[in-house]
C-alpha cells in the first residue's frame, strides 16, 4: 500500500483528522509533513526505483536512528518498516542554516561538536562499512545498465579517481566510526534541543573525515576553510598527513556526487540536475585541473533544465 494518505492515517500517531503536505521527492523516497492531534511528523515512503543509498542491512538505518535519537541528535522514530521502506519520525521544529551561518566561527564549533557526538555513537550490529572506493564502485554499478559511454567513467576523470583512491590507501588505516554520510545544510536543523541531523539513510561506518569532506564540499569550502574545519574538529592544528587525507576525501566525495548526478539523470530523464545547473558546474570545476574538459562535458550532459526539485543525497526535514 503506497497511498500516502492511507499510510498516514494508519501509521501516524493519533486518531483525529490529519493534514498531509508533500515536501520532497528524489531517487530514494517521497516525503510528507503530517499534522495530527496537535503533533507533527515526517512520513517517508520508498519509491519504486531501485535504491541508490548502498547495500546497507535492512535494519541498519532503524538502529542508527534509535541510537542517534537517544543522544538527541536525530528525530524520534514513531514507526519504521525497512522491509517496505516506510519511516515515520517526529518533525523537528527549528531553522536551517544560511551560508553565513555555516561560516560563523561559533557555528563551526557547534557543528564540529555535533560531528564528534555522531562519531562517538555505538555502531549497530552487524556493522555496515563503506569506503570511498565502495561508493564509487556502487554508483558505477548503478550506471552500468542505464547508461552507455558515460564520458568520465572510461576517461581521464575515472583514472584520476582511481589514482586518488590509490593515494588514500597509502595512508595508515583509520578506525571506522559511525558517519552520517550526507551532512549538508538541508539536513541540519537548529532547534530547541540544539543541532539535529536529518536523513540518516546514508549512514555507515568509515573514516570520520568523510563527514567533514561531505560538509566542506556541500558548502564549497576552499582550502583555508577546510583546514579551519579540520582543526576545529580535532581541537588542534591538523598534521600535513591529515590535511592530505582530508583533501583526498573531499575530491573523492565530489566525484561520488558526480556519479550520483548521473544516476539521477539516467533514472529521471529530462528532470535536470537535482540541485540545479550552477551546483553541477561548480562540482565539475572542483574536479577540474587536467580533467576539466571531461568533467564539464558530464555537467553539460546533465544540463537539461535548471529546476532543482530533487534530493541531493537527502534534503530537508524528511
Amino acid at each position: 500500500m503506497r497511498d500516502p494518505l492511507k499510510l498516514a492515517r494508519r501509521l501516524v500517531p493519533g486518531s483525529g483528522a490529519l493534514a498531509l503536505e508533500r515536501v520532497g521527492a528524489g531517487l530514494l523516497h517521497e516525503s510528507y509533513r503530517v499534522e495530527r492531534d496537535g503533533g507533527c511528523y515526517s512520513l517517508r515512503i520508498s519509491v519504486a526505483t531501485p535504491a541508490a543509498s548502498g547495500p546497507a542491512p535492512p535494519q541498519w538505518e532503524r538502529r542508527v536512528l534509535q541510537g542517534a535519537a537517544a543522544a538527541r541528535i536525530a528525530p524520534d522514530v514513531a514507526y519504521c518498516d525497512p522491509a517496505v521502506g516506510i519511516l515515520v519520525c517526529r518533525w523537528i521544529a527549528g531553522r536551517g542554516w544560511s551560508a553565513g551561518d555555516v561560516r560563523s566561527p561559533l557555528n563551526q564549533a557547534r557543528f564540529a561538536d555535533l560531528l564528534r557526538r555522531i562519531h562517538a555513537l555505538p555502531l549497530p550490529r552487524p556493522i555496515y562499512r563503506m569506503t570511498p572506493a565502495g561508493w564509487i564502485a556502487h554508483y558505477r554499478a548503478c550506471l552500468a545498465p542505464a547508461r552507455e559511454g558515460v564520458v568520465h567513467r572510461q576517461g581521464a576523470l575515472a583514472r584520476e579517481a582511481d589514482a586518488r583512491l590509490g593515494a588514500l590507501t597509502a595512508h595508515p588505516p583509520v578506525e571506522p566510526v559511525l558517519c552520517h554520510g550526507d551532512l549538508h545544510p538541508g539536513n541540519l536543523i537548529d532547534g530547541d534541543q540544539g543541532l539535529v541531523a536529518l536523513d540518516w539513510e546514508y549512514a555507515h561506518a568509515t573514516d570520520p573525515f568523510w563527514d567533514l569532506a561531505v560538509w566542506s564540499s556541500s558548502n564549497e569550502f576552499d582550502a583555508t576553510e577546510r583546514s579551519a574545519l579540520l582543526a576545529t574538529y580535532a581541537g588542534r592544528p591538523a598534521t600535513p598527513a591529515e590535511n592530505e587525507r582530508f583533501t583526498l576525501l573531499a575530491w573523492l566525495y565530489d566525484y561520488t556526487c558526480l556519479l550520483w548526478n548521473e544516476v539521477w539523470a539516467a533514472r529521471r530523464p529530462g528532470s535536470g540536475p537535482p540541485m540545479g545547473t550552477a551546483w553541477s558546474e561548480s562540482l565539475a570545476a572542483r574536479l577540474g585541473g587536467a580533467n576539466a574538459v571531461a568533467s564539464v562535458v558530464v555537467a553539460q550532459d546533465l544540463r537539461q533544465t535548471t529546476r532543482p526539485d530533487g534530493e541531493s543525497r537527502g534534503r530537508g526535514n524528511k
